[in-house]
């Protein structure tokens, strides 16, 4: 099978990667209407988020998909094909040392192949819709949505990128408005 073209015409992809460095969080704006549903519900912009590594000379996005769970894709077809926009928030400060980027990338990595979860979709739908409870229980079995495995890669490395909500509930928008993050960089749109 052919893998799919990939486009750069409409993005500044090409201008920036060379600046992306590992653990930096790319938020996605889809057209599509469950995108829109999703930034609907939780009041914002963005419908999608993962995270950025290197493998080699090659810029990958980590992320949960319905369907495929967490996974790899290459930063250039991920940006190129998705319908919508791609701002890339990059790891400012302090932070941003060796022995952080070498968690977050084990975490990161150590989740490839888990589930997607389409029944934490539907609870945090439910909270932002109807103001149900999200769940407090330790979470011994992972399977994700895409904010909320960035959220927990970067928190099981010890950073907490929303700390004001837990895992479950971190949505496209509060990683796009954490502190630890700097400011967007449009990527594609």
């Amino acid at each position: 099978m052919t893998p799919a073209a990939v486009d750069l015409g409409t993005s500044r992809y090409k201008e920036y990667r060379g600046q992306i460095a590992d653990g930096d969080v790319l938020c996605f704006s889809g057209k599509h209407w469950l995108s829109g549903f999703i930034r609907h519900l939780s009041r914002g912009r963005y419908s999608h988020g993962g995270l950025a590594f290197w493998w080699d000379d090659r810029l990958m996005v980590l992320q949960a998909e319905a369907g495929p769970g967490v996974q790899s894709l290459p930063a250039s077809r991920a940006i190129a094909n998705y319908a919508g926009t791609v701002d890339w928030y990059p790891l400012v400060g302090e932070h941003r040392t060796d022995e952080f980027v070498t968690k977050i990338t084990e975490v990161a990595m150590s989740r490839l192949g888990d589930p997607y979860s389409t029944l934490d979709l539907i609870r945090i739908g439910l909270h932002y819709a109807l103001g149900t409870g999200l769940p407090r229980e330790t979470r011994t079995k992972h399977s994700f949505v895409c904010s909320q495995y960035v959220a927990h890669c970067y928190s099981a490395a010890g950073l907490d990128l929303a700390p004001k909500r837990p895992d479950i509930g971190t949505t496209p928008e509060d990683l796009s408005r954490s502190p630890y993050l700097g400011k967007a960089v449009r990527l594609k749109g």
